[in-house]
């Protein structure tokens, strides 16, 4: 399943001091399960649904926004596990917008510069891990970001 656009909407948006633009915290969950009941349809999976939960989304709700919610809601991580005969747990359109987070963007999260060691080595360095103060990327420490 492909990142569509109004998912990455409703994540917070952080300010790079680094790359000096704003851009989106994908570690964000946009999904939430109601503490209440909500109303809901037992959709079957038919041939033209085979991994398309977007199609699924597009016919319930007249949009494919909710792509996401329908996949997490009924354990899919992948959208090629759908398959024929499948039965789907699918929100009433009047309770969709109960599943959904949104972002509080009002104030601007900002990643600020973290200090490098100043001390290089080598010694006991895996293959694939960098020298101590490698300027390649940065770790913003309050947000857990990495910035290359």
């Amino acid at each position: 399943m492909s990142l569509i656009h109004s998912i990455l909407e409703n994540k917070t948006e952080i300010k790079s001091e680094y790359l000096n633009d704003v851009m989106y915290n994908l570690l964000d969950t946009t999904f939430k399960m109601p503490i209440d009941g909500f109303q809901f349809n037992i959709f079957e999976v038919s041939n033209e649904y085979i991994a398309r939960p977007d199609l699924i989304s597009l016919d319930a709700y007249g949009t494919s926004d909710y792509t996401d919610v329908i996949c997490k809601l009924n354990g899919i991580s992948n959208p090629f596990e759908l398959n024929t005969g499948m039965e789907l747990i699918i929100p009433i359109a009047d309770h969709i917008q109960l599943f959904t987070v949104i972002p509080n963007n009002d104030e601007i999260e900002s990643i600020s510069d973290v200090p490098h060691p100043t001390q290089k080595t080598n010694l006991k360095r895996k293959a694939n891990e960098s020298l101590v103060g490698d300027t390649r990327f940065r770790i913003d420490a309050a947000s857990g970001v990495i910035i290359y």
